[in-house]
C-alpha cells in the first residue's frame, strides 16, 4: 500500500446494474462520467435509479454510502447491506469463474481450463470446503 489518498466515486444502478461511474473531484466534489473508460456502456434508464458513493484507498473499497434521493445525505451501509454486497460480489466472480473455465474447455484451451481449476480449487481449499 502506497497510502495514496482516498478517492470517491458516484456508482449509479438501476434495478440492480451499474449504469453510470462517475469521479468526485476531491477538491470541487464535481463528478466526471468516466463509465466508458470502466467499461460500462451508455445507457439512458428510465426506471427508478439509486446513487451510492464507492470511497477506495490504494484500489481497495473502504467504504459504501447511499445517497438520498430527497436529501443528498450520505448514510453508510449497515453490517447486514454490507455482508449482502460481499456475497453478492463473490457469487459473481465464482459464477464468472465457472463461465471463463467452461469456455476455456469448449475451445480446447488446456491451459486456460487447467488455470481455472487450479485458482477454484485453491480458493476452495482457502475456505475450507476442498
Amino acid at each position: 500500500m502506497n497510502g495514496s489518498p482516498p478517492e470517491e466515486w458516484v456508482v449509479t444502478t438501476s434495478g440492480g446494474l451499474i449504469t453510470k461511474i462517475e469521479a468526485i473531484d476531491r477538491a470541487t466534489q464535481q463528478r466526471t462520467d468516466v463509465s466508458a473508460h470502466a467499461g460500462v456502456s451508455a445507457s439512458d434508464f428510465a426506471g427508478q435509479t439509486e446513487e451510492s458513493v464507492v470511497t477506495t484507498s490504494d484500489g481497495l473499497i473502504t467504504r459504501v454510502q447511499k445517497i438520498d434521493r430527497a436529501t443528498q445525505q450520505r448514510t453508510e451501509l449497515s453490517r447486514e447491506e454490507y455482508a449482502g454486497l460481499v456475497a453478492t460480489t463473490a457469487l459473481t466472480a465464482y459464477h464468472a469463474g465457472i463461465r471463463d473455465y467452461a469456455a476455456a474447455l469448449a475451445a480446447g484451451d488446456t491451459n486456460a481450463a487447467q488455470t481455472y481449476y487450479q485458482a477454484m480449487t485453491d480458493y476452495f481449499a482457502g475456505t475450507g470446503r476442498a
